[in-house]
């Protein structure tokens, strides 16, 4: 005879119409989402940067908001949103009753940052680069790429110079979440580049996306859970 606890596993659970904008949704929830954990933001205290040019950097792009230690982030709302996010009208997520945008102009707006309609990151992403020359900027002599099938594909971080390790550090806490700071990816390395050397970039576009991207790879951990949890209560989840 089967147990109670599997019979309760095996009966369909009750639509929550407060939560989830479709039954997929809610499915998709308890199927994936739930089993994701996000990767917490980190904030960077560019005062105490011991390089000017990151400081100099980081005021031209007016990330000073962006710079800050973010507030602590609601995990059962992040999963909801994600949860929700692939049935997103225009960057628009239903959460808890409200319309949630994360669309990059409202990012931007959050963090006070300007709009670039063409950003010279997006430019250069969309031509052949040279990973070589990417690899003499921000690494050390004798830093060398690991290859398969004759393409670069991470080198470690330790290959870092000084000043792109604390860029690095900024990087894989709230542009391109990362666990583990081991190794650099061609394309952490690529965004790096294109920081140091400073291109503009627009923010929310870049954070946008990557919130698209996590929502689509069910085994990534959850990206952004201080964001998405401002942008939540600032729309009055």
């Amino acid at each position: 005879m089967a147990s109670s606890s599997t019979k309760k596993r095996k009966s369909k659970l009750v639509f929550d119409a407060d939560k989830f904008i479709s039954e997929e949704a809610q499915t998709r929830y308890h199927d994936s989402v739930v089993k994701r954990n996000p990767i917490a933001e980190r904030g960077l205290c560019v005062m105490g940067v011991n390089w000017p040019s990151i400081q100099n950097n980081f005021r031209a792009r007016q990330w000073d908001k962006f710079c800050n230690q973010p507030k602590a982030a609601i995990i059962p709302v992040i999963r909801e949103f994600y949860a929700n996010t692939p049935e997103h009208n225009n960057r628009k997520v239903f959460v808890r009753g409200k319309w949630v945008s994360f669309s990059g102009r409202s990012i931007n707006q959050f963090f006070k940052v300007p709009d670039i309609d063409r950003d010279e990151y997006t430019a250069f992403i969309g031509r052949q680069i040279d990973y070589q020359e990417i690899l003499q900027r921000i690494a050390v002599p004798g830093t060398q790429w690991r290859m398969t099938d004759e393409k670069p594909i991470t080198f470690p971080s330790i290959g870092l110079t000084k000043e792109c390790k604390a860029w690095y550090y900024f990087l894989g806490a709230r542009l391109m979440p990362v666990r583990h700071f081991n190794d650099i990816t061609r394309d952490r390395a690529v965004l790096l580049y294109c920081l140091v050397t400073e291109k503009s970039l627009d923010l929310g576009k870049f954070l946008s996306s990557h919130i698209m991207q996590c929502s689509k790879h069910h085994s990534m951990s959850l990206f952004y859970p201080s964001l998405i949890t401002a942008l939540c209560v600032a729309a009055g989840v």
